[in-house]
């Protein structure tokens, strides 16, 4: 069963001692105090979800608009005394789907919707499926949050070692694959991005402190701190990458001016040997030995003594 993937819709009912068990659509009511935390998960392209959370979740009409409307990129409001919502959503021209994910968290009820598939999602659903999940609508919380961070830092060690490759190539051949290169930077900006708006959430959760999640504050906090050091570990990768494609501009900028250098040094040095050829070429009386058998061949040895003569002037003033 751990291995099924999230369908578009389902609940399951935590036990509380780490497992859950799923609960039909149609057996969904609102949940009372007293009774057994439930994580409801929809992704947004299931028809009627709106009626889905109206009658089965008991969520009013502005919560269902909240959870509807277009967010800035981090938002986290305390609904009620006892309800907090949650929004993540960042788009990119690499990803125009980019990240979206809502939840509404109460303290019998976590409810999460989604635009695709997210990995930390199907984490817990799979840990809970095993019986070694969270026990309580905070932990799940937390749980969900760790998860996110671990499989961000896993994609940044994943990123590291790509850069790290590229550095190889560089040092050894001299040169840098410029398209795995740019790639390599979206990907990196586009995970820092990730990473600043699950960081901005987790603060904003942190200044609100809502009491059911006051047990995992500390380690909520934790979170908040990892979070920190992997978007500074992330502007080091970046750093890195830039320092790389100036390496590589530097490298190609040296070889365009060597190639113009060596350009102009032949281009200065055949110059007035066209010049005199031109001359001599012209259609006038007097040119000197036009009448000669061996013009061409003396005229031709002192073309190359000139050259040569050109070459070692050039040596002496360093300009080769």
């Amino acid at each position: 069963m751990a291995e099924r993937l999230l369908p578009g819709a389902f609940i399951l009912e935590l036990d509380g001692q780490g497992g859950a068990c799923e609960v039909p659509l149609t057996e969904q009511h609102p949940p009372e105090r007293g009774t057994a935390p439930r994580w409801l998960h929809i992704l947004r392209d299931t028809p009627g979800w709106e009626q889905l959370l109206r009658d089965g979740c008991g969520l009013d009409e502005e919560s269902l608009r909240a959870l509807g409307r277009q967010h800035p990129r981090a938002l986290v409001e305390e609904e009620a005394e006892d309800a907090l919502f949650l929004v993540l959503e960042l788009s990119s021209p690499e990803q125009p789907s980019g990240v979206e994910l809502r939840v509404w968290v109460s303290p019998q009820m976590l409810i999460s919707l989604a635009r695709g598939p997210r990995p930390a999602l199907q984490t817990e659903w799979e840990k809970l499926h095993r019986g070694r999940g969270p026990r309580s609508i905070g932990e799940l919380m937390v749980a969900l949050a760790g998860d996110t961070l671990a499989l961000a830092q896993l994609r940044s060690v994943g990123l590291d070692e790509r850069l790290a490759d590229l550095e190889l190539v560089s040092e050894k051949e001299r040169l840098v694959p410029m398209e795995r290169l740019r790639r390599l930077r979206v990907e990196l900006i586009s995970q820092r991005r990730y990473l600043t708006l699950v960081h901005d959430a987790l603060l904003r959760v942190l200044l609100l402190e809502p009491h059911f999640l006051r047990p995992q504050l500390r380690t909520l906090r934790t979170l908040s701190r990892q979070a920190f050091t992997l978007l500074a570990e992330l502007e080091a990768l970046l750093e890195r990458a830039r320092a790389l494609q100036e390496e590589a501009n530097a490298r190609e900028g040296a070889r365009t001016q060597r190639a113009l250098y060596l350009l102009t040094v032949i281009s200065g040095i055949f110059l007035p040997l066209t010049f005199i050829t031109g001359l001599l070429g012209a259609n006038v009386g007097g040119i000197p030995l036009r009448e000669n058998p061996w013009g061409f061949g003396v005229l031709s040895v002192l073309l190359l003594l000139f050259g040569v003569v050109e070459w070692q002037v050039l040596r002496k003033l360093r300009m080769l």
